[in-house]
């Protein structure tokens, strides 16, 4: 048994039962962990033998007191002040009663120990190298309650585990009552990334990307997995890797058949960036997400993050749900919907094609086709700033640089210099009227179709929208098509049947 200040081996001081190949009788002595080797000393001022060493039936036992403050090798123990790791190991001796390298890897206390006080320790089991176990045996201990389990479907939602067909699953489980550490299992089908791919779990206070510890298990275009620590930037919003992590241990991953998985294990307690995390003590939101990785196995933007509906603590089991889209990313969605689709949509449908219609009509002293135009442009660009700043509020400023918010921003830039530029506006009859009219209507289309392409660009945020909302986008992109077609040849055949008439009555 050796004294550690730091659970590793070296500058141990090390009290061994030494049963000779003999006739002799067993005997404690004394030594020294020198790094990776081990120096017999003997007897050593402060730690003294009581009784005799018993061995029955391949049972040996000592007992032995230890002074409060001893010196070995030049070291000085003091189990008043310090608290020390024990360190147990078994093996082989010389013919010089000296001993060999022991025979099984040490194992230790899970934490320093105070000598002082009566209590007991359990040793850290030794780290998983097996296989994880296969997504049924996972679902079953879920099931069974025998595990902390998180995980989604392809539709988005978190129920999978009951229907057994999640595609990312994260299981853990806290392997020491006496410290806390936790050992993850992570699985991931990998069926819509194609060669390469990551799948994430994160540990946040809120629930939202930022400030958070993150694990990723990656599956490396050269064939090999990765297991590395990442944190959340919160503005912009990004993950970028952490070189160093020594609360996080790898235990093993594999990639086989299109399932990717993970497993490693963490301390209870471990800093990541500065920020201090205590998985024993403290409860935490879990971010289970995923995405492709480049040709150099960095990551991309995740597809798809599904935060749990609750803090959990990671010592606890049982089978967490996904928290609901949040309430400021649906009215954003609403929001822009009524801006663009209802009110811009109708607006530009007026101004191209209706302008001769009720010729000898006005309403609010202008033209109904004008009247519309405008009332429906001003809601429409109410709505779409509206929108804008519930979505800023909610990611807190800008998202990053993603083609959903860059290609929506410009949208929006375009949509509120359209009424600014009205103000603008020459008297028809001026000359450059049409320079006026060639910039207002290329902004409005501009704006609209890139609106449009905004929404078709929503279906990368997995879990927020249905897999047919694509399709009703597209629905309605053909069908205001066909409305402009429509309109346009109502007005090419009734063009043509005027000029018709007029040279019949000629």
């Amino acid at each position: 048994m050796g004294l550690s200040s730091d659970s590793i081996m070296g500058s141990d001081s090390v009290t061994q039962i030494i049963v000779p190949s003999n006739d002799k009788p067993p005997y404690l002595t004394n030594s020294w962990n020198n790094g990776r080797s081990n120096q017999h000393i003997g007897s050593v001022d402060g730690i003294k033998q009581v009784d005799k060493v018993i061995s029955s039936d391949g049972i040996i036992s000592a007992k032995w007191i230890r002074n409060s403050v001893t010196k070995v090798n030049d070291i000085v123990f003091d189990i008043i002040k310090n608290n020390y790791y024990i360190i147990l190991a078994a093996g082989l001796i010389d013919d010089n009663d000296k001993l060999k390298y022991h025979l099984k890897k040490h194992v230790n206390s899970d934490t320093a120990v105070d000598l002082k006080f009566g209590s007991v320790t359990t040793p850290s089991p030794e780290p998983t190298q097996a296989p994880l176990p296969s997504l049924v045996e996972a679902y079953k201990k879920c099931s069974e309650g025998l595990r902390l389990c998180f995980g989604y479907s392809s539709d988005q939602k978190s129920g999978c585990l009951e229907s057994k067909n999640c595609v990312a699953l994260i299981t853990s489980h806290s392997i020491s009552s006496t410290n806390g550490t936790v050992e993850f299992d992570i699985y991931y089908n990998k069926q819509s990334t194609g060669a390469g791919g990551y799948v994430a779990i994160g540990l946040s206070t809120d629930a939202s990307m930022g400030d958070d510890a993150v694990t990723l298990c990656i599956s490396g275009h050269n064939g090999k997995q990765l297991l590395k620590q990442g944190w959340n930037v919160d503005n912009p919003k990004h993950t970028e890797l952490v070189d160093d992590d020594p609360g996080l241990t790898f235990l093993y991953s594999s990639d086989s058949e299109g399932l990717l998985t993970c497993r490693w294990r963490r301390t209870a307690v471990f800093s990541v960036k500065g920020h201090e995390f205590d998985i024993k003590n403290k409860s935490y939101f879990l971010l289970l997400a995923n995405g492709n990785t480049n040709n150099d196995d960095t990551i991309q933007a995740h597809r798809l993050r599904l935060p749990s509906a609750q803090a959990v603590n990671l010592q606890t089991i049982g089978i967490l749900t996904a928290a609901p889209i949040h309430i400021l990313i649906r009215l954003h969605g609403l929001f822009m919907i009524i801006g663009w689709i209802c009110c811009v949509s109708i607006a530009i449908l007026m101004a191209r094609h209706y302008k001769s219609s009720w010729p000898d009509s006005t309403l609010c002293g202008v033209k109904i086709w004008f009247a519309f135009h405008r009332a429906l442009m001003i809601t429409g660009v109410i709505a779409i700033i509206i929108s804008t700043i519930l979505i800023f509020v909610k990611v807190k400023g800008w998202s990053g640089f993603q083609s959903h918010p860059i290609v929506g921003l410009t949208s929006i830039i375009l949509a509120i210099l359209q009424p600014i530029g009205s103000l603008f506006r020459p008297p028809p009859d001026s000359s450059k009227r049409w320079i006026f009219n060639y910039f207002h209507r290329s902004g409005g289309y501009i704006g609209h179709i890139l609106a449009v392409t905004a929404l078709c660009l929503t279906v990368k945020f997995e879990g927020l929208l249905p897999k047919q909302f694509l399709w009703v986008v597209i629905g309605f992109t053909v069908f205001y098509i066909f409305a402009h077609i429509l309109h346009h040849l109502k007005t090419f055949f009734q063009t043509n049947f005027h000029l018709s008439k007029s040279k019949c009555e000629d």
